[in-house]
């Protein structure tokens, strides 16, 4: 096996959308949206040799891709990140699997991790607990692995399946929830969406409002910007990336606004705000239910809750919203989490350190 940078973007993209469900920051326009933040990034494939030549790669041929982005460290050094990657074509032998973890490894501390000053890699790949490898076992003492405790994407996430009828998804959904979807429907709030700049600006003020009244720490306003600058559009495509802003409003005031981002087969509930007025009106119900009937409308098969808490304790701080998403029925997925792959141990150790202290 090879690992192989910059390949055929055509071949890429057909591998990426063949991998369900589909994982948008591993997409094409992912990349771009990274560059567009400053980052640099690499695109890789891992190609099986005796089924074709690395130069002119067939579908079959390819065991897994990655987007990678170069993280900063302090003193110049870095990190390699792949966001929900490695994308890995699972329905091949484990000693492949075991092989192609070696190779993808391997190939990056020997060809690029050095330039770089590269002093881990780390992946949370879209693969379910029940199919983890060992990756302690297969890269052996010579590169560590550590599993962070916390995981950058959710490691528990809710999967609506969109292959049912709208009457068959509400009828599923908790009574709670159908209630006050229907209170909200009866009080006249009304739903609207869009991506232009007014559109970020408001979604950006409420989102400062949620994150005072539920204590979490949103992304930038340009961090928003760029990302409805980049994938702002309707959801007419599989091919690319498509970010709409859903608004319920009652009597002129905004209520609550989700972003949501189409790519593939899947929609997914990225980022929701609410308002500190009137929230006996219900306006997250509503609006979360016109965007699982416009994904249904759009042709995608899953809705992504985007993360729900990894158990039903009351006092993880993603109860409520957990509460909220688990009210709209769906499969819960428990991915791999976020793991650590280690080039150099003694400078990982004082990077641990430095994050304990900072």
């Amino acid at each position: 096996m090879i690992l192989v940078q910059n390949p055929d973007l055509k071949i890429l993209s057909q591998f990426i959308s063949a991998q369900r469900p589909n994982q948008f920051l591993q997409s094409l326009d992912w990349g771009e949206f990274q560059k567009k933040l400053g980052r640099n990034i690499y695109w890789f494939i891992v190609v099986d040799e005796d089924v074709a030549p690395p130069e002119a790669p067939t579908q079959e041929a390819i065991l897994a891709s990655l987007l990678l982005i170069k993280m900063p460290l302090r003193a110049g050094f870095s990190y390699y990140y792949s966001p929900r990657g490695p994308l890995v074509y699972l329905e091949v032998p484990i000693p492949d699997q075991n092989e192609m973890w070696q190779t993808i490894v391997k190939s990056l501390k020997k060809k690029y991790a050095g330039n770089d000053k590269v002093l881990f890699l780390r992946i949370d790949p879209a693969i379910s607990q029940a199919e983890k490898a060992d990756l302690r076992s297969i890269l052996s003492s010579r590169f560590p692995v550590e599993y962070l405790n916390k995981s950058i994407q959710p490691d528990t996430t809710l999967m609506l399946d969109l292959n049912q009828s709208e009457e068959v998804l509400i009828n599923t959904m908790h009574q709670k929830t159908r209630y006050n979807i229907r209170l909200a429907e009866k009080k006249g709030l009304k739903i609207t969406t869009g991506w232009s700049a007014k559109d970020v600006a408001d979604f950006c003020k409420l989102i400062q409002e949620t994150s005072q009244r539920d204590k979490f720490k949103p992304h930038s306003e340009k961090y928003y910007q760029t990302m409805v600058e980049t994938f702002g559009g309707e959801w007419d495509t599989k091919e690319k990336c498509r970010i709409k802003i859903y608004r319920a409003e009652y009597q002129g005031q905004t209520l609550a606004m989700n972003l949501m981002l189409r790519f593939g087969d899947t929609v997914t509930y990225l980022h929701g705000a609410s308002s500190n007025d009137d929230r006996n009106l219900m306006a997250p119900y509503l609006l979360q239910w016109q965007a699982i009937k416009d994904a249904k409308a759009a042709g995608a098969s899953h809705y992504d809750f985007w993360g729900i808490a990894p158990t039903d304790d009351p006092k993880h701080p993603w109860a409520g919203l957990t509460r909220f998403k688990k009210g709209f029925g769906g499969k819960i997925i428990r991915y791999w989490g976020t793991a650590d792959i280690v080039y150099h141990s003694l400078w990982y150790i004082f990077y641990g350190l430095a994050k304990k202290i900072t």
